[in-house]
C-alpha cells in the first residue's frame, strides 16, 4: 500500500468522532497489514479468514471502515462472515491466596500494581495501564460516625464511557511512587499526544504484563490470562453483593455478560433450592 494512501485512511479515521480512541489504531494496524490499497472482495475474505483464525474478529469493521473510506461501502455486504472460535483455555476463578501469591511472583513493580489494582476492583488490564494520574482522586466518605478516605480513579473502558474505580488508602503507598514519577499516565513511561502513539505504547505494555502473569501463575500449575483477574474479582464481589453491583463494577451493558464471568457455584443453587424448601410441607 502507497504511503499516501495509508496516511489518508489514518487521517479520515482520526476524524471519525463515532469511532473509540483503540478502534482507530486497531482498524489501522489492521489495513496496514492488509498492504493493498484497492483490494477485490475475494482479497478481502480471504484477509478474513486469515485474521480470524488469529482470533482477530474485529478485522471486518475495519474493513467495513476501509471499504467507507474507498467509496465502496456498498460492497460490504459481499464479505464472509467473521467465525469465531471456542475458547483456547478454559477460564480460571482464583482464591485470593492464588492471587496474592502470584502478584508476589511478578517481577516488574509497574506489573505487581497493575495486577494489584486489577483484581481488586475487576478493571480490564488495558484501563489501568492507561490510567491518567489527573483522574486518581483522595476522597473522603462517611463509615460508622466517622469519615475515612478512599482512592477513587476514573478510567475509560469500552464505548470510551468513564466509570470509577475505588481503592483502600492503604493501597496507596503502591500507587504513589509511580504517581510521583510520572508526567501523565501513571504506568506509561512516556506521555502520548495522539491516539497512534497512546495505543501502541498500551498495547506492547499489556503484552508484557500478560506474558509475565501468565509465567508466574505457571509456577503454582496454572495458565491464566488478564482476565481470569477480572473473573476472579467478579465471582468474589458476587458472594456478598448483588449482580447488578458486579455489572456495575465491571462496566457491563448486558447483564448477560456479567453472567458469564461468575464461576457457577452448585452448592450455593443448591442451599438456595434447600433454603427455599424450609417451613413449606404441604399436607397431602
Amino acid at each position: 500500500m502507497e504511503v499516501q494512501n495509508l496516511l489518508k485512511f489514518k487521517d479520515h479515521l482520526e476524524n471519525n468522532p463515532k469511532l473509540l480512541p483503540s478502534s482507530k489504531n486497531i482498524y489501522y494496524k489492521a489495513i496496514k497489514e492488509l498492504d493493498n490499497d484497492n483490494p477485490t472482495i475475494e482479497q478481502l475474505n480471504r484477509f478474513i479468514a486469515i485474521k480470524c483464525s488469529k482470533r482477530q474478529y474485529h478485522v471486518k469493521y475495519a474493513i467495513k471502515e476501509y471499504l467507507r473510506f474507498l467509496g465502496r461501502e456498498q460492497e460490504y455486504i459481499q464479505l464472509v462472515q467473521a467465525k469465531t472460535k471456542e475458547p483456547i483455555r478454559e477460564k480460571v476463578f482464583l482464591t485470593r491466596q492464588q492471587a496474592q501469591s502470584i502478584i508476589e511472583r511478578l517481577i516488574h513493580p509497574k506489573f505487581k500494581v497493575i495486577a494489584l489494582i486489577q483484581y481488586n476492583t475487576g478493571a480490564r488490564a488495558s484501563e489501568i495501564i492507561g490510567i491518567d494520574k489527573r483522574r486518581i482522586t483522595i476522597e473522603k466518605y462517611p463509615e460508622g460516625n466517622q469519615d475515612r478516605e478512599r482512592i477513587r480513579i476514573m478510567i475509560k473502558g469500552k464505548g470510551d464511557k468513564p466509570r470509577y474505580i475505588y481503592l483502600l488508602m492503604s493501597y496507596w503507598k503502591y500507587i504513589k511512587p509511580f504517581y510521583d514519577k510520572c508526567k501523565r499516565y501513571l504506568f506509561i513511561d512516556e506521555e502520548a499526544l495522539t491516539y497512534f502513539e497512546y495505543w501502541p505504547r498500551v498495547e506492547t505494555m499489556y503484552k508484557k504484563y500478560h506474558n509475565e502473569l501468565n509465567s508466574a501463575s505457571k509456577a503454582q500449575g496454572l495458565n491464566i490470562g488478564t482476565h481470569d483477574l477480572r473473573r476472579s474479582f467478579a465471582t468474589e464481589l458476587r458472594k456478598t453483593g448483588e449482580i447488578e453491583e458486579v455489572q456495575q463494577a465491571l462496566g457491563h451493558k448486558d447483564i448477560n455478560t456479567t453472567i458469564k464471568y461468575l464461576k457457577k457455584n452448585n452448592e450455593q443453587v443448591a442451599e438456595s433450592m434447600l433454603s427455599h424448601q424450609k417451613d413449606f410441607l404441604p399436607d397431602f
